[in-house]
């Protein structure tokens, strides 16, 4: 499973400018890296109600239903590979 990744940059960003912001979203998938890049319109070097509501929505999307899909299936806690790839089993967890 690889780790998402949040993007989001000001369109207006005079500190950073907004073109940095694309050319780092490009880099990383040029790298393989996966990530969900978001233009912000009217924002400058700074957080909005509007950015902070889509990371909400991109969080709830990405983490908590990847937690709800973990809790339904369990890793076996009581068992572990042994350097031989043998499973043996674990003491108390």
């Amino acid at each position: 499973m690889k780790t998402p990744m949040f993007q989001a940059h000001g369109e207006d960003d005079v500190v950073v400018n907004f073109k940095f912001g694309e050319m780092t979203h490009l880099a990383l998938q040029k790298m393989g890296i996966t990530v969900d890049f978001h233009k912000i319109e009217d924002m400058g070097h700074e957080t909005s109600p509007e950015e902070l509501n889509i990371l909400l929505e991109w969080l709830k999307e990405k983490v908590v239903t990847r937690e709800v899909v973990r809790q339904e299936t369990p890793p076996d806690r009581n068992v572990k590979k042994s350097e031989t790839g043998d499973k043996e089993p674990r003491g108390k967890v």
